[in-house]
């Protein structure tokens, strides 16, 4: 019965109302709709403090957070968006436009926890869109407070909001919100109020991240079962907004096609090579697929909501393409929940699963009474508190896959001396220290730009984000690029991530810093060291054999403290 029909019954003077059940129900309602507030205000809660301490921690690094950071951080100082930490113009990366509307927060409030926040109250309140369609699928408060709870506490969910920040999980929120906008009756009018909302969604959808437009054509294809008009408007527009992004990407990147598409090669060296490829040869994308890594991430994905996205092939059949570029790409990351893109995911396996649910349930009901609802509750709720063994407020100590936070003291001890360099000095740091030193116009990821890795947008680039592909350089022509640079400080902290290189790479740059006799060691504790171009040398080597205990009288007793180089 749709919402036209309840208001003629309403209004038949014949219909006898039963205003004591019609209370009762409303009750309940309130009741269902205040918990999840208090649930949403909780997720809020744990989550921006967790966000902070990881932060405070150092556990949040310049892949991601310290890159959109220095991003929103130029667009609201109304200077060119030339992101020093990745080496490029940031949409000549992905087309995020959504930086330039979180801007204006830093008139408010520049820190980069308001983009913690903002991701996290974003997250949060999605539930709500969830809620209200689950609501009007299954007709119970109590059932549509499950799936939000689910929702709440979905694995990949809390992941997301865990790593980092990213723009693209603004589509969740938004995505969600349209698809109830396209569950709601009477169809929609172009002069109603709702399409004017649902029109908001889709632009704000676009302006997240590129391949976002392949979200805004499976809503289109969606949309078709409720209003073809919808249906057409919106593929058309998913298909604009996904020419438009190609082509913008293009411009910022002096008229290359994106690099990206370098993450599928292995199927073809075009995107129409690729696209055919996995149209014409399944078998072989499903050998590819067929893993021990793929199969748990579907599993991740999935078994946290029974697999009842699975009974509703419909909707699940949608969220195959944002999958599949996830489990065919090189790029190990994609193929986890534990990173953010599952986001473009989320909102179509949510309602899956609601659409889903409702199918079983009405067999259930039918074959076996009213206590098969309560049944299989328990059963997805089972499921959901097994999925939980996922949740980052479970993973722990060995077992956490992001950057480790470092101990309180650790913490302190680098603090203290990153207050040390000034406010507008141009600095190279590891990983872990950029996102607290990126509201600069000069802020690198070390090596950068001594040596430039993960710099800029190119095949190149993307393979030494993976860890290899890395350019053959020379001691010699090490010590001529430090000479050269013109960067006044150099940030390092003796434990933590080395990325973009690995290990014993990165040892070999910092004995090129150390060595460098351009930059002396302005301070150093137990955690941290801080080199200035044109501190005196040899008091440097001083205050490091103070600090360490080892004897360093010249640059080559410092194969005391770190292996030598090998090139």
């Amino acid at each position: 019965m749709d919402d036209l029909d309840d208001f003629e019954i309403l209004m038949k003077p014949r219909f006898r109302i039963d205003w004591k059940n019609k209370l009762s129900a409303n009750k309940l309602e309130q009741v269902c709709f205040l918990f999840l507030l208090l649930s949403i205000a909780i997720y809020v809660f744990l989550f921006i403090r967790q966000a902070f301490y990881l932060y405070a921690r150092f556990a949040l690094t310049a892949f991601d957070l310290g890159i959109f950071d220095q991003a929103v951080w130029l667009i609201s100082k109304f200077q060119p968006a030339f992101d020093t930490v990745r080496g490029m113009n940031i949409l000549a990366d992905h087309l995020s436009l959504s930086l330039y509307l979180l801007a204006p927060l830093y008139w408010i409030w520049s820190n980069v926890k308001i983009l913690l926040i903002v991701q996290t109250l974003a997250l949060a309140l999605a539930s709500l869109p969830l809620y209200l369609f689950s609501k009007k699928k299954t007709g119970s408060a109590p059932l549509a407070l499950l799936f939000a709870l689910a929702y709440l506490l979905y694995p990949a969910l809390e992941w997301i909001n865990t790593f980092d920040f990213h723009p693209e999980i603004f589509v969740v929120p938004l995505l969600l919100t349209a698809l109830y906008l396209l569950s709601l009756k009477p169809r929609f009018s172009f002069n109603d109020q709702r399409f004017v909302f649902y029109l908001v969604c889709l632009f704000l959808i676009a302006a997240t991240k590129e391949t976002a437009a392949l979200t805004i054509i499976l809503l289109g294809l969606y949309a078709f079962k409720t209003d073809r008009r919808i249906g057409w408007l919106t593929l058309f527009f998913g298909c604009l907004a996904l020419t438009a992004a190609l082509l913008i990407l293009q411009l910022f990147h002096h008229g290359q096609p994106s690099p990206y598409f370098w993450l599928y090669s292995q199927f073809g060296q075009t995107p129409l090579a690729i696209f055919k490829i996995i149209l014409t040869q399944p078998l072989k994308i499903l050998n590819y697929l067929n893993n021990k890594q793929n199969w748990f991430y579907f599993f991740d994905l999935f078994g946290p909501l029974l697999f009842l996205p699975l009974f509703a092939p419909e909707i699940f059949v949608l969220t195959l393409p944002m999958l599949l570029l996830n489990l065919l790409s090189r790029r190990i990351f994609m193929h986890t929940i534990y990173y953010q893109y599952a986001a473009f995911l989320i909102p179509f396996i949510f309602i899956a699963a609601v659409v889903g649910f409702q199918r079983i349930r009405d067999r259930g009901d039918k074959d076996c009474g009213g206590a098969f609802t309560f049944l299989l509750s328990i059963l997805f709720l089972t499921a959901l508190i097994f999925g939980l063994s996922q949740s980052p407020f479970y993973l722990s100590g060995s077992n956490w896959p992001l950057v480790q936070p470092l101990s309180s003291y650790q913490s302190k001890q680098i603090n203290k001396l990153l207050k040390i360099i000034p406010a507008n000095a141009s600095v190279s740091a590891q990983a872990a220290l950029v996102p607290h030193l990126t509201h600069r116009r000069k802020i690198y990821l070390f090596p950068n730009p001594f040596y430039q890795t993960a710099y800029g947008n190119s095949v190149q680039v993307l393979r030494q984000q993976l860890g290899f592909g890395y350019s053959p350089i020379s001691a010699k022509e090490l010590d001529q690029t430090f000479a050269r640079s013109t960067i006044e400080y150099i940030a390092l902290v003796q434990i933590g991530p080395t990325f973009p290189l690995l290990k014993n790479d990165y040892q070999c740059l910092v004995l090129a810093a150390l060595k460098s006799k351009n930059y002396g060691i302005d301070a150093i504790n137990s955690s941290a060291i801080i080199l200035k171009r044109g501190a005196n040398y040899q008091n440097g080597l001083k205050i490091l054999s103070r600090e360490t205990g080892v004897t360093v009288r010249q640059s080559t007793d410092l194969k005391k403290l770190l292996p030598p180089c090998s090139n």
